[in-house]
């Protein structure tokens, strides 16, 4: 495996970050959740992923609703998981899949403010 120096590791953040935004993924998803906190997490996040990793997406809103990722998976050209919750799913989740949270919690806030604690 192949070491990253931290510039390459920016610089490939930077452009994950910008294929996230070019897609236009978070103003579909602003739209359709009022006023979403959102938080891109995992590889994608880290830009430790490789050609066959997902995009790990966290959406917390009070409205429940499937987002139609299909389209966005073909515009990034990657799988798309999408981990919806409700804000209070979100609280309960916290005592009981403490390592998806702490992953979630550890990624970048595309969109709102992520309460920790």
């Amino acid at each position: 495996r192949i070491t990253l120096s931290k510039k390459t590791l920016n610089l490939k953040l930077y452009y994950n970050l910008e294929k996230i935004r070019t897609s236009h993924i978070i103003e579909e998803i602003e739209k359709l959740y009022d006023f979403p906190i959102i938080v891109l997490f995992g590889s994608f996040s880290s830009a430790t992923d490789s050609i066959e990793s997902d995009v790990d997406m966290c959406i917390i809103s009070n409205i429940e609703k499937e987002f139609p990722i299909e389209r966005y998976e073909k515009i990034l050209n990657r799988k798309i998981s999408l981990h919806i919750f409700t804000k209070n799913s979100f609280a309960k989740a916290k005592r009981l899949n403490k390592e998806l949270i702490n992953n979630i919690c550890n990624g970048i806030v595309l969109s709102g403010e992520l309460e920790v604690l």
